[in-house]
């Protein structure tokens, strides 16, 4: 055998150039016949690479300085041996995998038998096989991981349930962690791999739990490395093709939007917005729509085109499935007005339901005018009977629904006076609209019936027959304040509602406005 070729051939795989002295003297012992000094020199030249390979990874990482070189070097001052302790921590930490493990642990206790004075040693072949292991499976690697050690965690990461816990901050340190460990030249191999496995199962409730945990260790990943180092080499554009849905939960962040070119960010709308399945466009999902929002809101988004792109795709998913997004309601409230101003019970009625399910401190977000413009078009569909918008004024008024006070307003100030100051008396529900002042307080009581004695004072009229609703509204008004439901104050305030009210045919008849 030629070894000086074998030694040069081998010696070139070789990742550091601390490996080159001890690597000489095997192949020194080999060829003066000494095949036993071979044999353990080559496992002390394995041992040693391990050993140098950890104190690198030490710079980088804490967890491995503290558990791994801190046990060294106490094994060491106590004059134990490390050998089988670099074994296990290169299997833990993927330096190495199973099946090369099995075969160095077996060099291992081999190097200890030739290392007593029995009489055993290794044959020639036997020695240059334990040389290439030591090669390919220690020697040769980095100690940044590379493809066997990605394929590994990514792996783990998509089927292994309790491989780590889904707390997001140990998420987050774990990726950190894979940013120290692995090499910068297999980024983006991880990244093919993950995708790869995070798009056949994203949003799928059956698999929450990887898709979870694959999403936020992946975009953890991503803007470590986007803080560190440019990734202009790799092939996005790829990537969001061939996995869109992974693409989109993944890139959609604030941190990674604004260092992405503008083909990259079109792209990543598109798939966001208007999804294909098939080749079809469909409804996006709740996450995406909701993303998408977070940057437009948080000003990272400037772009018109994309904003009106959003509005437009936000106008086409139902209200059954928008009123559940983290957006606010202002995004589709014109729909809702157009609905109830239809006069058609089966738009009226959806959108009411709509209303009726949108939690109450997302509603008290929009601005005041269009609460009351709110509360106006339900007593307007409740006065046209439709269906649940009475239920939705019943359930405010029997505490099963939380109302606001501009609401209320809204609703009060429907059934005398429309949009444009114009009188006119709505007497059918006018009734279970006086009720949902009990839902308010006295201040807020008397700025509404203020405003309404206000309007009324106006003497504007929409009908000419309106005044022959005088007294069927007067008689309403004064039966609601004798349900003793409501406060004394709010009691007064419509008693002097009433006067107003009279004084348009030149009578007072409220008792109360003297007391």
């Amino acid at each position: 055998m030629n070894y000086e070729v074998l030694h040069l051939g081998l010696k070139q795989q070789l990742n550091s150039a601390e490996d080159y002295v001890l690597f000489d003297e095997i192949f020194g012992c080999i060829k003066g016949g000494a095949f036993r000094s071979a044999y353990i020199i080559n496992w002390i030249c394995i041992a040693e690479s391990l050993k140098n390979k950890f104190y690198k990874m030490s710079d980088r990482d804490a967890e491995i300085r503290k558990k791994v070189i801190g046990e060294i070097e106490r094994k060491e001052q106590n004059r134990h041996q490390t050998d089988r302790f670099l074994l296990e921590k290169a299997k833990e930490y993927k330096i190495i995998d199973q099946e090369e493990f099995l075969k160095l642990e077996h060099m291992c206790t081999l190097r200890g038998i030739y290392a007593h004075p029995i009489g055993n040693s290794p044959t020639e072949d036997e020695v240059i096989t334990a040389i290439k292991i030591g090669v390919s499976s220690v020697l040769s690697k980095s100690p940044l991981f590379r493809h066997s050690y990605i394929n590994s965690i990514v792996n783990s990461i998509y089927s292994e349930r309790h491989f780590i816990d889904n707390e997001l901050g140990n998420l987050n340190n774990f990726a950190g962690n894979l940013h120290l460990h692995i090499h910068p030249d297999v980024f983006e191999y991880f990244f093919s791999r993950s995708f790869a496995q995070l798009d056949h199962i994203i949003f799928q409730p059956d698999f929450d739990h990887f898709w979870y945990r694959g999403v936020c260790i992946t975009n953890h990943l991503l803007k470590l490395i986007m803080h560190s180092s440019s990734i202009n080499t790799w092939n996005l554009r790829t990537l969001i093709t061939k996995y869109p849905s992974a693409s989109t939960a993944i890139m959609l962040d604030p941190f990674i939007w604004e260092r992405l070119d503008q083909e990259v960010k079109d792209m990543l709308i598109g798939f966001a917005l208007e999804p294909l399945q098939n080749t079809e466009v469909v409804a996006p999902s709740k996450f995406n729509v909701e993303q998408v929002y977070n940057l437009i809101n948080s000003g990272f988004i400037t772009e018109e085109r994309y904003k009106l792109k959003y509005i437009e795709v936000l106008t086409k998913v139902p209200y059954r499935v928008k009123k559940d997004y983290s957006i606010p309601v202002e995004l589709y409230f014109h729909e809702i007005i157009e609905d109830l101003r239809s006069h058609d019970w089966y738009k009226q009625n959806p959108a009411i339901r709509a209303i009726s399910s949108i939690h109450i401190d997302k509603i008290s977000l929009l601005p005041i005018d269009k609460q009351v413009i709110l509360g106006r078009n339900i007593l307007q569909s409740a006065d046209g009977n439709a269906k649940d918008a009475k239920e939705y004024i019943g359930n405010i008024n029997n505490g099963q629904i939380y109302s606001t006070p501009h609401i209320v307003r809204g609703i009060i100030e429907e059934a005398f006076v429309n949009e444009d100051g114009k009188i006119r008396f709505k007497t059918r529900f006018l009734k279970e609209a006086l009720m949902t002042l009990t839902t308010v307080d006295d201040e807020a009581s008397t700025e509404i019936i203020n405003e309404i004695k206000d309007e009324v004072r106006k003497g504007e009229s929409k009908y000419s027959w309106w005044i022959s609703d005088i007294d069927s509204t007067v008689n309403i008004i004064q039966h609601v304040i004798e349900m003793n439901i409501l406060t004394e104050v709010q009691k007064v305030r419509l008693s002097e509602l009433i006067d107003v009210i009279c004084l348009l045919k030149g009578e007072v008849s409220s008792p109360l406005i003297h007391e």
